[in-house]
């Protein structure tokens, strides 16, 4: 019985983490985020990527990321550039 309980709890509080990450990436369109970042350039912004996160799993390097977002906040100024 204690058994199933934790397997209960295990399953609410991952179904519950599940549901906070569905909200999270929800809540602010990418297009409005590079804005953002963009109209707020004096404030610092950090961003926090988890163990795993490298090139070899995938993982865009530095390099290409700042590429990618001064291209994104380009053509949010220059549509149809």
């Amino acid at each position: 019985m204690a058994d199933d309980l934790h397997l209960e709890t295990g399953v609410q509080a991952e179904a519950a983490a599940a549901a906070v990450f569905r909200q999270a990436t929800s809540l602010m369109p990418l297009d409005v985020f590079v804005r953002s970042v963009a109209v707020n350039a004096r404030v610092g912004h950090m961003l926090l990527l988890g163990a795993g996160a490298s090139i070899s799993s995938q993982m865009p390097s530095a390099a290409n990321c700042v590429w990618q977002w001064k291209r994104s906040i380009f053509l949010s100024n220059h549509p149809g550039a």
